[in-house]
């Protein structure tokens, strides 16, 4: 346990408008909120950005976020804690401005469920390293999702994105399994 407490502020932040409520803002500070407790740290606030891409948008098109880092240069909160570091960025340009924007304000970085401590020189290498892997999975996934809806225009199916959870639709529009 610490000897002092930090005011913490928690980052949620889905990629699309669909997943706001089905996809775990309120879940992401739950856990944040879990892990201020356990660690001893006062949770002062939330900074979420709903509908916004970790991959491709870059930290001036993600509100929030902008505020969270100019907050954390006027000394308003200690720490910044994510449920997941790809909630942060998948982008490791964004991920590491957005870092070293933090670290010039003396900010801490934390995230619940990476367990890392940013701070040492092995925990900016485990941050990069996820960082990395994270981008590369965002990227791999477009290529997914072309070659799919390539594949649905070429047999005559509807290609449009679907709502979470939908399943199928055939041209006609109905379900199927």
């Amino acid at each position: 346990m610490k000897s002092e407490c930090r005011r913490a502020v928690g980052y949620v932040r889905v990629s699309d408008e669909s997943q706001i409520d089905t996809h775990s803002l309120e879940a992401q500070k739950t856990e944040i909120r879990r892990w201020c407790e356990r660690e001893g740290d006062e949770l002062v606030g939330f900074y979420a950005d709903e509908g916004v891409s970790a991959y491709k948008d870059g930290i001036d098109y993600r509100r929030a976020l902008v505020a969270l880092l100019k907050d954390a240069a006027l000394g308003k909160f200690d720490v910044v804690v994510v449920h997941t570091l790809d909630h942060w960025a998948r982008n490791v340009g964004v991920q590491r401005d957005a870092l070293r924007r933090l670290g010039e304000a003396k900010v801490g970085f934390a995230s619940v469920t990476e367990g890392f401590d940013y701070s040492t020189p092995a925990g900016k290498m485990v941050l990069t390293s996820i960082g990395s892997a994270s981008e590369f999975f965002s990227g791999m996934l477009g290529i997914h999702v072309g070659k799919a809806q390539r594949h649905r225009a070429e047999q005559g199916l509807v290609v449009a994105r679907c709502p979470s959870g939908t399943g199928d639709l055939s041209p006609a529009g109905s379900r199927r399994s």
